[in-house]
């Protein structure tokens, strides 16, 4: 995964360099919004684990089991004090997917344990969204909430591409058949009644997902300018590879 900011115009080697991550305080990250949160989340935690760190990651939504660290499917302090790495803590639900342990048990992991990523809401794998009444659920010691579209949803219509589209539509005052725009990104992501919803104290950090073509480069990096004109002093784009770019570009 490559990691760049439009804005300083710099590349990052990671994730944590690009977020600023401190690991000497405590940190609590939720991801909200659409599409790539558990990829997202999956790379931080590799990430601080290479750091000798102890990761603790949740849902407030339904996942799929991941494929990497210790999965614990009950709540239990006990065997998450055992547990070392990558620990995804949450409760089984039907079609092999798993769902979120109940506030009172978050809130103890929370109050124990110093580095904490939270998937805050679903987005069924669609690159956008707006979220509905219940959602996002972010605790209030959330020190950072990464807000995520995927740049594929870009001139797609509401309806083939956005998670919740009618709360899109009545969002952004558009037909099912319209096409997103940058404009209406640019709205998503800086609305209190989108992907800022909820953040309170928290930083709060755009990221541009799934640019894998320079084209998706390029309007990428005229979303970071325009998120920046509404004020927004850091953005993130994320991607498999620059090399990706650099050769759609050959």
């Amino acid at each position: 995964m490559f990691v760049f900011d439009p804005i300083k115009k710099k590349e990052y080697e990671s994730l944590i360099e690009g977020l600023s991550f401190d690991m000497a305080k405590p940190q609590c990250i939720c991801a909200v919004g659409g599409g790539g949160k558990t990829t997202l989340i999956k790379e931080l935690a590799l990430e601080v684990s290479k750091q000798q760190k102890k990761v603790i990651c949740l849902t407030t939504t339904k996942i799929f089991k991941p494929d990497y660290g210790v999965i614990i499917e009950e709540e239990s302090m006990e065997l998450v004090e055992e547990a070392k790495g990558i620990i995804t803590v949450a409760l089984p639900w039907k079609f092999g997917k798993m769902t979120g342990v109940s506030k009172e048990f978050q809130r103890k992991l929370l109050e124990k344990y110093p580095i904490v990523f939270i998937e805050a809401d679903g987005s069924k794998g669609l690159p956008t969204k707006v979220p509905n009444d219940t959602e996002p659920v972010i605790p209030k010691e959330t020190t950072i909430v990464l807000g995520i579209q995927g740049i594929d949803a870009l001139h797609k219509p509401i309806g083939q591409v956005c998670h919740r589209k009618e709360l899109v539509c009545q969002f952004l005052q558009k037909k099912e058949d319209s096409l997103i725009t940058l404009e209406d990104m640019v709205r998503i992501y800086t609305s209190p009644k989108a992907l800022q919803k909820q953040i309170e104290t928290a930083r709060f950090v755009p990221v541009i997902q799934k640019v894998d073509t320079k084209e998706r480069m390029e309007q990428a990096i005229k979303l970071g300018h325009l998120l920046q004109e509404r004020g927004i002093e850091q953005v993130l784009i994320t991607g498999r590879s620059m090399e990706n770019i650099d050769e759609s570009s050959n």
